[in-house]
């Protein structure tokens, strides 16, 4: 059983944009090496709405497409919490 919260329950539907964003980090073996993505998608649109490329998973690679996010919608960071 997987002990990770999951706020919405698997249920990837939004009833208006900017409601509910999911975010992966992915990454593809290059000639120059690893190149890992990270995005966000917006769940009622499935619009990326902010992504970031690097060469390691670190935390800026995440602080950098939050940023480019926030600075695009003009949002306040709050954390959905499970619950």
């Amino acid at each position: 059983m997987d002990a990770r919260p999951d706020p919405l329950e698997r249920d990837f539907q939004a009833p208006a944009p900017n409601r509910f964003w999911v975010a992966d980090i992915t990454y593809c073996r290059t000639f120059a090496g690893w190149v890992y993505a990270a995005f966000v998608i917006d769940v009622y649109s499935r619009l990326v709405v902010g992504w970031q490329l690097s060469q390691s998973v670190r935390t800026d690679l995440v602080s950098a497409y939050t940023l480019m996010c926030r600075s695009r919608y003009d949002l306040r960071c709050r954390s959905v919490s499970a619950g």
